[in-house]
């Protein structure tokens, strides 16, 4: 091999080693960056990382933040989670979002990772406050009126109960029941008392309710003598009622006819007595 050879050969070797020693220095220099910023292969300065932006010391570039995430500050070397009842949708990784009240972050208690909105709470659940991490499900007896995205729960009102399903409506008590306000469930009045709201109203003397829903009265030859009486009483033997809504019996004038336990009648037993002459 000739000298000129040999030259060239020693030339060509400098060439490669100069070339591999400046890529190592780079990324040696690019290493030496503090954590939120970064240099390019060439460069000999460190750039810090922009609000919105993160760098650990190993990524040659500053990525924005994840939906979910912010960098609030210059220069950080990561990114960090929204805190609870806030979000940030991908647009603004700068700074997280609060949830208005009325909302929570996708309506319940989320990870970190799924921080990226706010959602209207559903029927029969509320925030009161802004910033709600989850939304709460009514108290019992309350409601959300079939509205959703509410910032408290109505109270049901007497005469009605809280559907205990969806905690969306209120719902009507049956027939001869009650309820107090913010109820569950209602209660039925007992016979003799019929419903009025939240109240079981006796019925007066002389009538009674099997229905608890109307006051009647009791037939001939029955009485009632107390008010809020569960039925009307048969007039005992010697006695009798006259007409409608009795509140006690009659007794017998002395010498009418008697049959059986009621005196004799022309319209039936125990409404009238007959005279013996």
């Amino acid at each position: 091999m000739t000298r000129r050879a040999v030259r060239m050969l020693i030339l060509i070797h400098a060439i490669n080693q100069h070339t591999a020693d400046r890529a190592l220095c780079a990324v040696c220099w690019h290493r030496r960056c503090p954590p939120g910023s970064t240099s390019g292969a060439a460069s000999a300065t460190c750039t810090d990382c922009s609000f919105g932006t993160a760098a650990n010391p190993f990524q040659t570039a500053c990525p924005t933040c994840l939906a979910g995430t912010i960098a609030p500050f210059r220069a950080m070397s990561a990114c960090v989670d929204c805190a609870f009842g806030s979000f940030q949708n991908g647009t603004t990784p700068k700074t997280c979002r609060r949830c208005d009240a009325g909302s929570s972050v996708n309506g319940n208690n989320s990870p970190f990772s799924l921080r990226v909105s706010c959602t209207v709470c559903a029927f029969g659940k509320f925030s009161e406050f802004e910033s709600s991490d989850e939304c709460t499900s009514c108290q019992s007896g309350t409601f959300t009126n079939n509205v959703v995205g509410v910032q408290k729960c109505q109270s049901c009102p007497a005469g009605t109960y809280v559907d205990g399903v969806s905690f969306a409506s209120c719902l009507p008590c049956n027939p001869g029941s009650i309820s107090q306000p913010a109820s569950m469930e209602c209660e039925p009045c007992r016979a003799g008392t019929i419903a009025q709201t939240n109240l079981c109203v006796p019925c007066p003397e002389g009538q009674t309710s099997a229905d608890r829903v109307s006051c009647k009265q009791c037939l001939a030859g029955t009485y009632a003598n107390q008010t809020g009486s569960p039925s009307c009483l048969p007039a005992p033997a010697g006695t009798y009622t006259t007409g409608l809504g009795s509140s006690s019996p009659i007794l017998c004038p002395a010498g009418s006819q008697q049959v059986g336990t009621y005196c004799a009648t022309s319209n039936g037993p125990g409404q009238s007595c007959i005279l013996i002459c």
